[in-house]
């Protein structure tokens, strides 16, 4: 699978000299599609070296727009919007959508690197000892979750000479010397804790945003690496309304009788998604220092709320077993969770600490689904996620839901989702659904 960003800056190269942005937002989404479990290390270097980095090293000059006139609309007073859009449906824009900034300094020199670069989860706009303990990667591998591995994470820290007060506040804040050998230090002694230097690292693109870190130095803008702008994306789309949250199902829109509205919640939810979009191609472009602060900070929160979640799921043994696939079933998960992407970051976050990250496990890696209620929608919405090695161009739960909704047409779902491992099942017919879904398994 390619993702779509990808395509279009492919395409793009055809019609027109390469943008920066264009590649910029292509490498975020092929990273994004990496950590979300869509492709496989192997693909993605083959994507990364052969679709990205070849164009930029072919390329002498990248221009710096960010996007092409037709795709980004206008909000000047008095501008008619048909003017500027490429899309029929005008009212997919905001009205009032805030101007991203054009001055000297957001948009002065901005370069992309290749290089590789930590699988540490926001490291640089966050602390190195927080970054560590929500990274499937190190968590996994240094078994995080007991009180041995976080023994074992502050001898590593002992042994690579970095002291309590450099990995307990913001990179900013870190000693000179400590940040530029950071890397080498992590090389060096990783290995006897049971850390591989190709796992810990990426090859991937990096930005340098100029003059615009000088506005936030605190967290670290000077550059943002693909994979952290993944997050920060994750952490953006996957915003919920805090109207719409199940602890407060009895102020939920209602129509007469007192039944739920759910063209409401449905209208809420849409205005919801189409106002995510917009803030994360704005904060995406990375010429909005403000933008990137607020992204950091739900990228942040949604990281916290999965290892938690994750956390609770391991220490209660609540995973099961079918014959091809492990299962969990969330009741009450948190607000975060009311949306595919934040299930996904989960199922694809167990997945990776329970096996494939995990020292000397000696159970086999194999598919995981995990399934949370909606209390808003009164639905149950069910995400699958599948080791890299077992996957193939078909995928596994897709084939498995399509098969249930072959099975019996009578179920309330919903699947039209771009990730067809997500499906959404009405909770009255959720026992039906699981019942031809263990079979057909």
């Amino acid at each position: 699978a390619m993702p779509a960003a990808v395509s279009l800056f492919k395409m793009a190269r055809q019609a027109a000299p390469a943008s920066q942005d264009l590649l910029w937002a292509a490498a975020v989404s092929l990273v994004g599609y990496h950590e979300l479990g869509h492709i496989g290390k192997l693909e993605y270097d083959r994507l990364a070296w052969e679709e990205l980095k070849e164009p930029l090293d072919r390329t002498d000059d990248f221009t710096l727009s960010s996007a092409p006139p037709s795709a980004v609309p206008s909000t000047d007073p008095g501008t008619d919007p048909s003017q500027g859009m490429a899309s029929d449906d005008e009212s997919s824009i905001p009205t009032a959508r805030r101007r991203l900034p054009r001055s000297s300094a957001a948009l002065g020199k901005q370069k992309l690197k290749f290089e590789a670069e930590f699988r540490l989860m926001l490291y640089k706009h966050w602390t190195l000892e927080e970054s560590m303990l929500h990274s499937s990667y190190f968590y996994g591998a240094l078994e995080l979750h007991r009180d041995k591995g976080i023994r074992s994470l502050k001898n590593f820290f002992a042994t690579a000479g970095i002291s309590p007060s450099a990995y307990k506040q913001l990179y900013s804040g870190m000693p000179m010397p400590i940040r530029k050998t950071i890397q080498k230090k992590f090389s060096e002694h990783g290995k006897a804790y049971g850390l591989s230097k190709e796992k810990m690292f990426l090859q991937q693109f990096v930005r340098d945003l100029g003059p615009l870190g000088d506005a936030k130095q605190a967290l670290w803008l000077q550059e943002i690496s693909s994979s952290d702008a993944a997050h920060i994306l994750f952490g953006v789309l996957g915003t919920v309304p805090a109207s719409l949250s199940g602890t407060r199902v009895d102020l939920l829109p209602q129509v007469e009788g007192g039944r739920r509205d759910t063209a409401a919640i449905n209208e809420i939810e849409r205005e919801a998604m189409k106002e995510n979009f917009w803030r994360a191609f704005d904060t995406i472009l990375c010429k909005d220092p403000a933008a990137l602060e607020a992204g950091i900070k739900e990228a942040v929160e949604v990281a916290k709320a999965v290892q938690s979640l994750g956390r609770f799921i391991k220490d209660t043994k609540a995973m099961n077993k079918s014959s091809r696939f492990l299962w969990c079933k969330v009741e009450q998960p948190p607000h975060l969770f009311r949306h595919h992407l934040s299930v996904r970051r989960l199922a694809v976050w167990l997945l990776h600490v329970l096996f494939i990250h995990r020292p000397k496990s000696e159970e086999k890696e194999r598919p995981m689904m995990v399934i949370v209620r909606d209390a808003v929608r009164e639905t149950y919405l069910c995400v699958g996620a599948t080791p890299n090695r077992l996957s193939d161009d078909r995928d596994e739960f897709g084939h498995l839901f399509r098969s249930v909704l072959r099975a019996d047409r009578t179920l309330k779902y919903r699947y039209d989702f771009f990730d067809k491992s997500c499906i959404e099942i009405a909770c009255d017919d959720f026992d039906r659904f699981w019942e031809i879904l263990t079979d057909t398994a």
